[in-house]
């Protein structure tokens, strides 16, 4: 990623476009904290296109899965 001398991202949609073109990457998966995967950072990588990404739940996405019947465990405990 690149950043400026404060460390904010710029260019990260250029940046992501060189590496997979760089190496012929059909699909690649981006790993980034809560910080690096904004609505518009998520719209613009979908127009790269092969992309996927793995991230961190923000609080408030966090609570609607603890507020549904579904299936979500909120420990490693096994008792």
């Amino acid at each position: 990623m690149l950043t400026d001398p404060a460390g904010c991202p710029v260019a990260f949609t250029a940046a992501v476009t060189a590496v997979k073109d760089t190496f012929a990457l059909e699909n690649m998966v981006m790993v980034g904290d809560r910080g690096m995967t904004t609505t518009a950072r998520i719209t613009a990588l979908k127009k790269v296109g092969g992309l996927g990404r793995l991230t961190a739940l923000r609080a408030p996405q966090i609570a609607v899965l603890a507020a549904d019947t579904g299936s979500l465990q909120m420990t490693l405990d096994r008792t």
